[in-house]
């Protein structure tokens, strides 16, 4: 399983850009002052989930998990042996990015079909909050449709 992830180091010009190709507009997380997009990027024939966030007002913490349905609300990626999906925990959150970037982004690590749709789905939750149950049939996440060609 491969992750790219973005700096935690500031750079003079601010944090590093997210490198997805696809979002959705900000949407409602679901919690309170917590915005979230569901993104992706397609490179070299290899799918990315991506997922950023931002709050609305003051700073947070927060849990972020991502993962891929198919167009039957399957759970695609990572499986079973991550059932809240692949985490990232204790990110910091603020209005607008400061110093560290307000994205993370997961490679598939699964062939995948061509032609078939996919989602991209996002869940973040206040630190410590309540983890997604993603085979759960009611745990939709905020979600991106992305063909695979």
């Amino acid at each position: 399983m491969t992750a790219a992830t973005a700096s935690t180091s500031a750079s003079p010009s601010g944090p590093p850009p997210n490198p997805a190709t696809h979002c959705t507009s900000w949407r409602d997380s679901g919690v309170s002052r917590l915005k979230v997009k569901s993104c992706a990027r397609i490179t070299d024939g290899r799918l990315y989930m991506n997922a950023e966030w931002r709050t609305t007002s003051g700073s947070a913490l927060v849990d972020v998990y991502i993962w891929l349905e198919d167009a039957n609300k399957e759970v695609v990626y990572p499986g079973t042996s991550l059932p809240n999906g692949m985490p990232s925990c204790n990110m910091a959150a603020w209005p607008t990015p400061r110093t560290n970037a307000q994205w993370k982004e997961y490679e598939v690590g699964k062939p995948l079909v061509h032609g078939e749709k996919y989602e991209v789905c996002v869940s973040v939750q206040e630190q410590g909050g309540p983890k997604p149950n993603i085979a759960g049939a009611a745990t939709q996440g905020r979600q991106l449709g992305i063909v695979y060609p």
